[in-house]
């Protein structure tokens, strides 16, 4: 009696699970990384993280060094340039005075104060008015009705009112002021009104 027997090809026949073969030698891919893999570079994570903030610190403490470094030769540039204007002005100020005294003199004349100067002596004046604008003296006075201050003007006259809110108000300038960079050289002459109280009339 003759046994046919059929072979199926390997390739087209699914192996059981138990006849698959197996090599316990090969290297199986490692899928994940293990702990001892990821540890290292965690570190060296952590450790780049430390060195940029440490930058970064040490950038901000350069960067406000150099903003205390920039204001403080701001204030001393400011502090010695008020120093020079301050000496300027108290070595130059008698001579300024005095020049400012000839100009009231050059404005009157000599034969009769209440009279203004001749034509002749208006070049010369001029001059003088030249010299103390090179050296920043501005004449000021003040305006009819504006406060009197003692810091600005000199009363030289009192005109009685009968009004009160006139009262220590500006009525005119007889002479004007002189004043360098805000700071008053002399005081400007004014007529002041005097509030005219009871006891005060005839």
């Amino acid at each position: 009696m003759t046994t046919d027997h059929t072979f199926e090809p390997l390739g087209e026949r699914p192996l059981p699970a138990d006849e698959i073969p197996f090599d316990d030698a090969a290297p199986v891919p490692a899928l994940i990384s293990s702990a001892a893999d990821r540890e290292p570079r965690e570190a060296a994570l952590l450790e780049l993280s430390e060195r940029i903030a440490t930058l970064h610190h040490s950038m901000d403490a350069t960067t406000r060094v150099a903003e205390l470094r920039e204001g403080t030769i701001s204030r001393l540039h400011d502090e010695v340039q008020a120093l020079r204007s301050s000496e300027l002005h108290r070595a130059t100020l008698p001579l300024l005075r005095d020049l400012v005294q000839l100009s009231d003199h050059l404005h009157r004349s000599p034969s009769d104060p209440d009279r203004p100067a001749s034509r002749e002596l208006l070049p010369i004046r001029e001059m003088i008015g030249d010299i103390l604008y090179r050296y920043g003296i501005e004449t000021f006075g003040a305006l009819s009705g504006e406060a009197f201050d003692a810091k600005l003007h000199r009363a030289v006259e009192a005109v009685d009112t009968e009004e009160a809110a006139l009262d220590r108000t500006i009525v005119g300038t007889t002479r004007d002021g002189f004043q360098r960079d805000g700071r008053v050289v002399r005081l400007a002459d004014v007529r002041v009104a005097r509030l005219r109280r009871a006891m005060d009339a005839p």
